[in-house]
């Protein structure tokens, strides 16, 4: 068993092509196809979550009393 790596454009009709070694003799051969999902494209909306906690106090006020812990901390 060999280890390829190419690379290969995806057809509207959902087909590749590629050009393989020479050494790789003529003939019936199968292969493992491993692709990367992720798109360049590719965008969330993350404002999609806001809200959508049910936090029992207001965030910020949350923020300022645990970070005014860090200062009590260094002293």
């Amino acid at each position: 068993m060999q280890s390829l790596k190419i690379k290969a454009e995806v057809r509207p009709n959902h087909t590749i092509t590629a050009d393989v070694p020479e050494n790789i003799a003529v003939g019936e051969h199968e292969f493992i196809l491993i692709y990367n999902d992720s798109s360049p494209n590719k965008t969330v909306d993350l404002m999609q979550y806001s809200g959508t906690i049910d936090w029992p106090e207001d965030g910020l006020a949350y923020q300022r009393k645990i970070r005014s812990e860090w200062d009590e901390a260094l002293l």
